[in-house]
């Protein structure tokens, strides 16, 4: 078997993984299965999902030579397997939104990561500078979120509804990352 199969059905391994851990997170503990998780829950589950399909896309481009392997490739595989792992935990902890937040920040910090090890010796492709700026904000989001019970948040009488607000600002982030991203992805597919 080839090393791009071998790192492609790893990864669709890990995935189905991935979106395993987050329903058997929810069985997890004797935390209520609240609003706020479903509605964070669903938010895990379509960033998975589109984060499952950009980087298949990636591998994909990889083994096919439109883009450059070598040291940045394995360093970036290397940071994609920790946020892989990441994704894991967030998925275990997702009835706990505070914990869950704090690991789907290293998850992209992490991809981040991987984004800026793949710009390396290339340079960047279209989708990477956006990733980038949309990672920011995932970044932002899910610390509001695991910062959500501190004293300075004014909001804290109102916690279930500065989640839901939080959540669906991260989601319309995800909106946003999913049209910009499929709009150039079908113009560099083009050329």
């Amino acid at each position: 078997m080839p090393q791009a199969n071998r790192v492609e059905l790893l990864h669709r391994i890990i995935f189905g993984g991935n979106i395993a851990i987050l329903f058997a997170g929810l069985g997890r503990g004797p935390l209520p299965i609240s609003f706020d998780v479903v509605l964070f829950l669903f938010l895990l589950l379509v960033l998975r999902v589109k984060f499952w399909f950009d980087d298949e896309q990636y591998i994909a481009d990889v083994a096919a030579g439109r883009l450059t392997g070598g040291l940045s490739y394995a360093f970036g595989m290397c940071l994609a397997f920790l946020s892989w792992f990441f994704w894991y935990l967030a998925g275990f902890y997702v009835k706990d939104v505070e914990l869950s937040a704090l690991f789907m920040t290293c998850v992209m910090g992490f991809s981040t990561l991987w984004i800026v090890a793949a710009m390396v010796k290339r340079g960047a492709y279209e989708e990477q500078i956006p990733w980038l700026f949309f990672n920011a904000f995932y970044v932002g989001g899910f610390l509001l979120l695991r910062l959500r019970s501190s004293a300075w948040n004014p909001f804290l009488k109102h916690l279930d509804a500065y989640t839901a607000a939080v959540t669906v600002g991260l989601a319309g982030t995800f909106l946003m990352d999913l049209i910009v991203t499929r709009l150039l992805e079908n113009r560099r597919a083009k050329t």
